[in-house]
């Protein structure tokens, strides 16, 4: 008859062999993710010109509001 130890052995070795294989799922789950956030990371960035240029379409964008409602007022 098998000793209870050796079941227990035998038992703890097979859960630490299941940790070890979900740990490398892990990680290689965590590799492809943090190649995605750098993939998405290129596709966001703005260089300079490009935020130059938005910054100054919302000023011109302000500007235009902020005089048709000097407009808006007068007409009144």
């Amino acid at each position: 008859m098998v000793e209870i130890s050796t079941v227990i052995i035998g038992l703890l070795t097979v859960l630490l062999v299941g940790t070890l294989w979900m740990s490398y799922l892990m990680y290689v789950r965590l590799r492809q993710l943090q190649e995605e956030i750098q993939e998405l990371r290129s596709q966001v960035e703005m260089t300079d010109d490009e935020l130059d240029r938005l910054e100054s379409s919302i000023k011109s964008i302000k500007q235009d509001s902020i005089a048709k409602g000097v407009d808006r007022k007068k007409n009144r």
